[in-house]
């Protein structure tokens, strides 16, 4: 049990470092694609946060390319 106590709290600092990550970074590069609901949406490049919904226009855009 001490194991999965220690893997949570590596974890929680690991989502920590990736949310502090993301807070500093300035979203340059973006592109869509799915997240874990496959769902298209824009998400950063570099940090890998999502941004914003796709209007409709992109997506057709993004889906005839």
């Amino acid at each position: 049990m001490i194991e999965i106590e220690q893997l949570s709290k590596k974890l929680k600092q690991i989502q920590k470092e990736i949310t502090d990550f993301q807070s500093q970074c300035q979203h340059k590069s973006q592109q869509i694609k799915f997240d874990d609901k496959n769902t298209a949406n824009w998400f950063c490049k570099d940090c890998n946060k999502l941004i914003r919904i796709p209007t409709p226009a992109e997506l057709q855009d993004w889906i005839d390319s």
